[in-house]
């Protein structure tokens, strides 16, 4: 996880620690109150990333099966293979290979959108530069 990334978790906790210290009243000392907010929160942002980096990984799997039993299928039908005998071939419902093969394009085209942002650069000589790099007030 960015480094920018803990720290905007991190000052959302402490906004929401403040509020919250205030409506409870003060029981505890302010200190160790925003703090165990603060950590908590960014323990739940870490995990969080955690699971949709494996849960990425996991799709990325699932897409390159997919492609390597579509093209054996297709081998063996002389034909591309139906998304119903992939589904059987696979062992998997038919929504669930149509989710596979979306996200598939879904990644194509991103991958496709970011090309022709390059390609306009170089065209036009503009310089693309990540959102990271600007300070964004909200």
């Amino acid at each position: 996880m960015l480094l920018s990334d803990l720290v905007q978790e991190a000052n959302m906790a402490l906004l929401m620690a403040v509020e919250e210290y205030a409506k409870a009243g003060g029981e505890k000392g302010f200190d160790s109150y925003v703090a165990e907010k603060i950590k908590k929160s960014l323990e739940v942002a870490v995990e969080e990333e955690a699971s949709a980096d494996q849960t990425g990984e996991e799709l990325a799997a699932r897409v390159n099966v997919l492609q390597q039993i579509a093209q054996t299928l297709a081998a063996e039908l002389g034909r591309e293979a139906t998304v119903e005998e992939l589904a059987d071939k696979m062992k998997m419902s038919v929504d669930e290979i149509r989710g596979i093969m979306k996200m598939a394009m879904d990644a194509v085209s991103l991958n496709a959108e970011n090309a022709d942002l390059e390609a306009l650069a170089e065209m036009s000589e503009m310089e693309i530069t990540d959102s990271e790099d600007y300070d964004y007030e909200v």
